[in-house]
């Protein structure tokens, strides 16, 4: 209940509705939500995966909305200080 208006406002904003956040034994977080809260396209981790495998997986992701944000950032900007040639060394 304490995440209750993060949840509802994500819900809103991502146009899709939250999964059940607790895994089918009760005793965890369940990774469907992990996969909903950090933004992936539905069907993303529809593999054939054990749980630990895809919670591995999410846990190494980049939630593409933040991603987008970094990108959007970025693009406004000259980029070419960022990369040096590997002749200048």
């Amino acid at each position: 209940q304490e995440f209750t208006q993060a949840i509802e406002r994500w819900e809103s904003l991502s146009g899709r509705e939250a999964p059940n956040p607790i895994s089918k034994s009760g005793k965890a977080i369940c990774e469907d939500f992990v996969f909903w809260m950090m933004g992936f396209p539905l069907g993303w981790l529809d593999i054939e995966l054990t749980r630990t495998a895809k919670l591995r997986l999410l846990g190494n992701a980049v939630a593409p909305p933040q991603a987008s944000l970094a990108l959007a950032l970025i693009e406004p900007h000259d980029r070419s200080h960022h990369y040096t040639k590997t002749s200048d060394y």
